[in-house]
């Protein structure tokens, strides 16, 4: 089973990716990516990025001044793609049975490493449940959502205490 999460900012998709890992993990092996906000003082400052085999995490990206690409108001840490991200999803598609993919958006697809990996997960016969925005322009991104092996699921405010459930059930089949 392939799963597009897709939904506004801060509606909950990585909560409801962790809840699914907590759920599966008994069941399957689970590997990939999440990525999670800093928050410093109520605002948010930057992402993190975490390997969901190792425990292993760095920072994705930041606000304020630096060397590499922006997204917006941050600089992305390319070098946290390059290796903690592309090692976790082929080591996830090497030897685990759902990849976990938090999340394939502008940011992550600065790395052609990255978007290699990701390419690499939707294409191997694993499970893969992966978050995107609700809008994009990337080209990777609408490519994952005109494939028809790719069920698509919007989570909001008002549905996403269900969503889980949904997603669980997928995997009772």
């Amino acid at each position: 089973m392939k799963l597009l999460i897709t939904g506004r900012p801060g509606c909950g998709k990585t909560t409801l990716c962790k809840k699914a890992v907590e759920a599966l993990r008994d069941k399957l092996a689970v590997g990939g990516v999440i990525t999670e906000e800093i928050r410093r003082g109520g605002k948010r400052t930057g992402f993190k990025i975490m390997d969901l085999v190792t425990g292993e995490e760095t920072l994705l990206a930041r606000t304020g001044p630096g060397q590499g690409p922006r997204v917006g108001r941050y600089v992305v840490n390319i070098d946290a793609l390059h290796g903690l991200g592309e090692r976790a999803l082929h080591r996830a598609v090497e030897e685990c049975d759902l990849i976990v993919i938090d999340e394939v958006g502008a940011m992550e697809l600065k790395s052609p490493g990255f978007a290699a990996a990701v390419a690499k997960a939707f294409n191997s016969e694993k499970h893969v449940i992966a978050t995107i925005p609700l809008k994009s322009g990337h080209e990777i991104i609408n490519e994952l959502r005109r494939r028809e092996d790719i069920a698509l699921i919007e989570i909001s405010p008002e549905n996403r205490e269900n969503v889980l459930d949904k997603i669980l059930e997928r995997f009772e089949r």
